[in-house]
């Protein structure tokens, strides 16, 4: 099946009410054992057989994540082939070989902000298909489903601690309300840990997470969801490593020509992007409502609607990494880093949909059809505002210039948020910013989907068909400082314009034998560009087309598991940066352009293998090969032909789990695991030198072009001892070590891999409560809440859930 890591659910196995005769667009229980996942809903918002599927599809499921103690969006998706994870993995990622900044949660789009103990598993699309949920990207996409609440009462409990002060809690708590009519969740955490790489300041993240869910069972037919949850976040971000390029003479310099020659080990070590007062703050609130309803034996009806709001504060002391150069003076070497410049950004976001899906199952002579009527809107509003420091500023409040090697932190951080641009509020320090620019973007888009699946031959024969037309409305507000602006002008809107697309797909799977399955797929994606030109003009639409041939297996007794798929792609109005230079302003300026070709090719294999009696070992892993490369550029003849920036050609992952079943070492789990992933361009770059041979064109780069990242290797392993307590208590112990040989190699987005992590966990579970459990239960929660205090190092402590975040 198309799988890198799945694994069962932690919740007890639903009754029978709960399987998916009752309910056609929700994956059974049944569907996850082990680590094997055989039901999807991604794909075809419907669950699906993996098998039956022309497309690949891997999921990876919650036992992985506690096994592996994978905390963030990079190391719950690392062993899913063809995955690379941008910079610190906070919402954006490679697939396939191109760049995705977003992601479903349970078919709905959100930026970023999951947690472990909220999701269930998360399901990810390979290639265009996925855009039957509108707004995708040609490599795919990737679903957070939640979990959901159970018919009897279960308690967990969980605190860990580790290096780098590592301390985390968790708890969650599901049961009924009302017998058979009203079912409840609850899950909450919070995590603190720092990043030791030397320099002024440690960076650290820090998270919080509530979440809500009530599911009332109106009938036997129709049941009604709501769901809420709140994220903060808060990364003191790590140095990312900065590019060297040699010094210029003056006819270079005055050209604005830049040559670059590599990255700069080790300098990342002095904190370059880290210094006092550089962070990140995100927050999201969500709330979506769901009815499910069984109209017959044929007809079933969802109708959702989901809205997020999501802000985002970055302070950074950036180091303009375009800027840094290798001088001599007197005969020594001097490293400079100039125009260094405090920047805030802030970013408000709004997030509403709306969804109705009606599906039809039912049969003529001996053919089984599923048809599929779905209609979605989707608002999208977001508000930018930059704002940064004066060019003259007082050195006593920022020496703007950093000499490496003699290194002077004079900056003095504001607070963050509207103090820094209010001077009546005690504490800010708005002498020295000013608005650089506001740009505020509204997106709608409204959508009708149909699709027919057919399963004919006795099953033998399945084929899927479907088409998608798609409205899309797009207004921007663009306001700069006069002195800043390419034209003059202070601002410039541009009026409201509509675009349209039609996107299909279809894709046949053919059972060869009982355990061996072919596929073919062919699909389309559409999203708009939403970035201006020079002119202040939208860009075209982005498309995409990819084809998916493959073969997927299930042998012995569904205990091996593998795919094989080969895939090609190509995406056009590829967005892309130029630099042009003006003559009324003397100087080259930086803008998009929609005018590239990009084709992503290769394979993918797959597997997921149960061996010895008992399932006792799980083996799975996978093996990618991605050759992205540039077809076309616009004026850019030199980027033609050249890979994709942060797309290894090779990615290598295998992990193993091993349970003492059967055994005198009952309950004792061994797990580990190994990634790869080959060296990559760092950046496309820019190009600068215009084309003697034709007039126009620019035939030459800045240097970025030729830097390479290296490869990088992350191992780890881990284990966990379970015993059953007194009653229906069941007790963990848990020791994971990441990064075991402390590999600090950069990984893709030149970011230094954390060093080598140890965690222990504690983990308490009630399956069957009694009122002596609750009493211990919360024992156990003071207990664990006082030992974990978070002050004074923390700074979302629980206790502040809903509080004002405070900074050091």
């Amino acid at each position: 099946m198309g799988l890198a890591v799945s694994v069962f659910a932690q919740n007890p196995p639903a009754s029978d009410d709960d399987i998916i005769e009752l309910n056609p667009f929700e994956v059974s229980a049944r569907a996850v054992e082990g680590y094997f996942a055989s039901e999807t809903t991604t794909g075809t918002r419907v669950a699906s057989n993996i098998q039956e599927l022309p497309f690949a599809v891997s999921v990876v499921t919650a036992e992985f994540f506690d096994d592996f103690q994978a905390f963030d969006f990079t190391e719950q998706l690392g062993y899913t082939s063809s995955f690379v994870a941008d910079g610190d993995g906070a919402a954006q990622y490679y697939l396939r070989g191109f760049r995705a900044s977003f992601q479903l949660r349970n078919g709905f789009a959100r930026a970023g902000l999951f947690s472990k103990v909220t999701t269930d598993r998360v399901e990810v699309i390979k290639g265009p298909l996925a855009a039957i949920y509108g707004r995708s990207q040609p490599g795919g996409v990737v679903n957070f489903v939640t979990r959901r609440p159970s018919e009897t009462s279960t308690q967990s409990v969980r605190a860990s601690i580790g290096t780098d002060n590592h301390r985390r809690f968790a708890l969650s708590t599901s049961g009924p309300v009302i017998s058979d009519k009203l079912l409840y969740r609850f899950d909450t955490s919070w995590r603190y840990e720092e990043i030791p790489q030397g320099g002024p300041r440690t960076p650290f993240r820090e998270e919080m997470v509530v979440s809500g869910i009530l599911q009332y069972r109106i009938s036997r037919e129709t049941r009604l969801t709501l769901e809420m949850d709140h994220t903060k976040r808060v990364d003191a971000r790590p140095s990312r490593v900065p590019l060297i390029y040699e010094d210029l003479s003056p006819a270079e310099r005055a050209a604005g020509g830049k040559r670059h020659t590599g990255l700069a080990y080790g300098l990342e070590k002095l904190g370059l992007n880290n210094l006092p007062g550089t962070e990140v703050v995100r927050d999201a609130t969500a709330i979506n409502l769901m009815l499910e309803h069984r109209i017959n034996d044929v007809w079933t009806l969802r109708v959702a609607g989901d809205y997020a709001d999501r802000g985002y504060e970055d302070l950074e002391m950036f180091a303009f990494v375009d800027r840094f150069q290798v001088r001599n003076r007197a005969g020594q070497p001097n490293r400079l880093l100039i125009n260094r410049e405090p920047r805030l950004w802030i970013q408000d976001e709004e997030y509403a949909s709306a969804a109705a899906d009606l599906l039809a199952n039912f049969w003529t002579g001996g053919v089984e059809h599923k048809l599929l009527f779905t209609g979605d809107y989707y608002h999208f509003y977001n508000t930018t505002t930059d704002v940064r420091l004066f060019n003259n500023m007082n050195p006593n409040v920022n020496e703007r210039n950093l000499d490496v090697d003699n290194p002077r932190f004079l900056f003095v951080a504001p607070r963050l948020g509207e103090d820094a641009l209010d001077p009546s509020r005690p504490g800010s320090n708005p002498g020295p910013f000013r608005l650089h620019n506001l740009n505020t973007r509204k997106l709608r888009t409204a959508a009708g989907f149909v699709s027919w699946r057919t399963a004919s031959m006795n099953g033998r024969l399945i084929t899927l068909a479907g088409i998608r037309r798609e409205w899309t409305s797009f207004n921007r507000f663009y306001e700069v400082e006069p002195d800043e602006d390419l034209l003059g002008a202070a601002s410039r809107n541009i009026p409201m314009y509509y675009t349209y697309a039609t996107t299909m797909q279809a894709g046949v799977t053919f059972k060869l034998t009982p355990q061996h399955y072919v596929f073919v797929g062919y699909s389309e994606s559409y999203d708009p560009n939403r970035a201006i030109d020079l002119e202040f003009q939208p860009l075209p639409n982005e498309k995409g087309a990819g084809i998916d041939v493959g073969i997927k297996s299930s042998m012995r007794d569904g205990r091996l598991n593998a795919t094989l798929t080969f895939f090609s792609i190509q995406r056009r109005n590829v967005q892309y940066e130029i630099d042009q230079f003006f003559p009324e302003l003397n100087r080259f300026r930086t803008a998009f352009a929609a005018a590239g070709k990009v084709m992503s090719q290769g394979f993918e294999a797959e597997f997921n293998f149960r061996l010895l009696d008992s399932d006792r070992l799980n083996v799975f892993g996978g093996y990618g090969y991605n050759d992205t490369e540039v077809k076309e550029a616009g004026r850019d003849l030199d980027l033609v032909g050249r890979r994709w920036e942060r797309v290894p050609l090779h990615t290598f992952r295998v992990g193993g789990r091993y349970s003492f079943r059967d055994t005198a070492l009952h309950g004792l789990i061994l797990t580990g695991g190994v990634r790869y992933q080959s060296s990559a361009v760092f950046e496309n770059g820019v190009a600068e030198a215009l084309s003697t041979d034709a007039p126009g064109f620019r035939s030459g780069n800045d240097g970025r072009r030729e830097i390479i990242e290296p490869s990088s290797t992350f191992v780890e392993v881990g284990g966990s001892y379970s015993w059953r307590g007194t009653g229906s208590v069941r007790h963990t112990v848990q020791l994971n070590v990441k990064n075991l040989f402390d590999f600090d190699k950069p990984t893709n987005g030149g970011r230094i891999q954390d060093p080598r992590r140890v965690i222990f966990q504690y983990r308490i579970d009630f399956l069957t409560p009694t009122h002596q459990d609750y009493v211990s239960l919360l024992t156990q929660i003071a207990s664990m809440a006082h030992g974990l205090s978070c002050a004074p190092a923390g700074r979302l402590c629980p206790a502040k859930v809903g509080g004002e975040l405070q900074l050091r």
